[in-house]
């Protein structure tokens, strides 16, 4: 629940938040459909057409197997594209587990914290300025390629609009368990 709690205050799902927020007085766009909910569906569509702020590389992955904790590195760059904003952004890492019961994507740790990565200044910043989040994480069981994803945004502190996100497969098996010796005493 932290990973909805802490950045947006949301203790229940679903419905949807475009931007980080809702409309006072709009109802839930629990589907985004042209018929039923023309509004939200429209406004989604104009959103889609603004230039992204923020590229996000892919990721580096390391360690994750014989008791070593997987280790995440990413980089975060700003484009040439123009904002008027001055708040800083928040940049999060999440592991995600891809399916679980038939539930997709259920957040497993988030990276370095729930709270993310605070960035200064970085939409006053001039385009190819890049910032790289670095985390670890421990996974309490091992898991075959691909069980897991890494999924990356950047919002903004304030507003808590979504500038760009990404969603990368772990390809390879996650084993960060410490192994267990058996020792045996001779009497």
């Amino acid at each position: 629940s932290n990973a909805r709690s802490l950045p947006y205050a949301i203790s229940q799902p679903p419905y949807t938040v475009v931007d980080g927020k809702m409309e006072p007085g709009k109802i839930l766009y629990k589907v985004w459909k042209p018929t039923s909910s023309p509004e939200a569906y429209n406004y989604y569509l104009q959103r889609s057409l603004v230039a992204a702020t923020f590229s996000i590389g892919a990721p580096t992955f390391t360690g994750g197997i014989a008791g070593n904790p997987l280790g995440v590195s990413v980089n975060i760059s700003r484009t040439n594209a123009p904002s008027d904003k001055t708040s800083a952004v928040v940049a999060h890492m999440m592991i995600v587990e891809n399916d679980v019961n038939g539930n997709k994507n259920v957040v497993r740790r988030m990276l370095p914290s729930p709270a993310g990565t605070r960035i200064e200044n970085f939409l006053a910043a001039t385009s190819g300025t890049s910032h790289t989040l670095q985390g670890t994480w421990k996974p309490s069981r091992s898991a075959p390629t691909n069980t897991y994803s890494l999924v990356v945004f950047v919002a903004d502190e304030q507003t808590k609009e979504v500038y760009q996100a990404e969603i990368f497969p772990i390809n390879q098996n996650v084993d960060a368990r410490t192994s267990e010796k058996l020792v045996t005493m001779d009497a």
